[in-house]
């Protein structure tokens, strides 16, 4: 969700650590004896950028021939990111020896304060006001041997606007990863609460998220191997209806060459809202991976999704999905990202279907050795689509821009200062749902 934006990325927690699938990819990394490349395969999947990581670690990916641009592939989506949490926790904490070692168990705690300031926050529709966010995030990343993680971190912020509450949040996900025969099998489960503004409700909304997922494949040959996933995730919201979903699917893969991959499958899955009609999808999915050279690397994803739900009010629909991405590294210190979407899920509105439609592109550029410099631009074409249970039938429509530019330096190897000035354009077809702020922020973090 590419329009949930009010603060700098560097003002709460990764947002990509709460998505299915990102600690069943961490839960395959040997820690604690981390390396450079098991720790650079890491954030590439997790898309943790330089920006995130000492630099001491990229002269070690360096050195041991490792394309730094295998930590960008998150830059360019400053949308997603809340206005209270922590902040750059987990590359450090991976890159750091762990200060409490007992047999198998390691354990890295950190720290962080961030503070920022946003000249028009969105209250309600119709409604915004200025405010001061501070926050304090404590939390520690848990390791047993090399195949089981659990991450959890404390949120606290401060609104220095009456119009806001003061929020707690927290953020908890633990992955394993076992081999059964010769496939691999990750599973994952995560819990987290937010209670930050957002351009979807327009005002601060109270969630509760759980997410369990697992993931396996299997060699056919050593050419071909097939893949397998599923997920549940529950979703429960204070001033409307809880929602819960599960997905899976399933897909054949091939390696064309050393330097290409494709795949072939179905996916669908199960929607169930309070108080709505139940609602089931699915649709072919293909996959293309390609890496014409050391310094260009491409990625998509193409299907379509029909869609049923269990009223006679409401007709199929068909929607075509996609996940299109490019990252380029021209320069050694230099990257250049660029991705584009399109997808369908439910929205925070009862009985609402979110379309949504966009692209983000972004630069990164590390200068001195340990200063990194970024900027990013994203917008995404959001409908709102009502259901006939919906209680309001009024079709929405937001335009969401992000223009993100931001500096970051590690410190003493374990302290990361970071700095990040926002400017956030939604235009709505609802007067009240427009929104236009700027944001600047400054956040600390230190990895024990």
């Amino acid at each position: 969700m590419w329009f949930r934006e009010f603060s700098p990325p560097s003002a709460r927690r990764c947002p990509v650590w709460g998505q299915i699938g990102a600690a069943v990819l961490l839960g395959l990394i040997q820690l604690p004896h981390a390396d450079a490349q098991s720790v650079l395969a890491s954030a590439q999947q997790l898309g943790i950028s330089p920006t995130d990581v000492p630099s001491e670690f990229i002269d070690a990916a360096l050195s041991s021939g490792i394309n730094p641009a295998a930590l960008t592939s998150g830059l360019g989506l400053p949308p997603g990111v809340s206005a209270a949490g922590s902040a750059f926790q987990l590359p450090g904490q991976l890159y750091l020896d762990a200060p409490l070692v007992y047999g198998p168990l390691s354990v890295r705690p950190n720290l962080s304060y961030s503070t920022l300031y946003n000249d028009g926050l969105p209250t309600s529709p119709g409604m915004r006001a200025d405010s001061w966010i501070d926050t304090v995030s404590a939390g520690f990343l848990a390791t047993w041997g090399e195949r089981l993680i659990l991450d959890y971190t404390l949120a606290q912020a401060w609104y220095s606007g009456d119009e806001f509450e003061d929020t707690l949040d927290h953020d908890l996900n633990f992955s394993g990863a076992f081999t059964i025969g010769e496939s691999p099998i990750s599973v994952v489960q995560s819990y987290r609460t937010d209670s930050s503004p957002q351009l979807e409700s327009f005002g601060q909304t109270n969630e509760e998220i759980a997410v369990t997922s697992i993931s396996t494949s299997y060699p056919l040959t050593n050419r071909w191997s097939l893949e397998g996933s599923g997920s549940q995730s529950l979703r429960f919201i204070e001033a409307d209806e809880d929602q819960y979903s599960w997905n899976g699917n399933l897909r054949a893969r091939a390696s064309l060459t050393d330097r290409s991959t494709v795949a072939i499958g179905v996916s669908g899955g199960y929607v169930a809202i309070a108080k709505n009609a139940d609602t089931i999808f699915w649709g072919p999915q293909s996959q293309f991976t390609w890496q014409p050279g050391d310094k260009l690397s491409l990625t998509s994803s193409v299907g379509y999704q029909e869609r049923y739900t269990y009223d006679s009010r409401t007709p199929k629909t068909v929607d075509g999905t996609f996940d299109l991405g490019m990252e380029w590294q021209p320069w050694i210190y230099t990257v250049i990202t660029a991705k584009g979407r399109q997808d369908l899920q439910p929205s925070l509105f009862n009985g609402q279907t979110q379309f949504s439609r966009g692209w983000n592109a972004g630069i990164q550029q590390r200068l001195l050795g340990r200063v990194f410099l970024n900027a990013a631009f994203a917008r995404e074409d959001v409908e709102y689509r009502p259901g006939p249970q919906s209680p309001d039938p009024t079709l929405r429509t937001d335009v969401v821009e992000v223009l993100t530019i931001g500096a970051s330096v590690t410190v003493l190897k374990r302290l990361l200062i970071s700095i990040t000035l926002q400017r956030t354009d939604n235009q709505s077809s609802l007067a009240d749902f427009d929104y236009d702020a700027i944001s600047l922020g400054a956040t600390f973090s230190y990895s024990f």
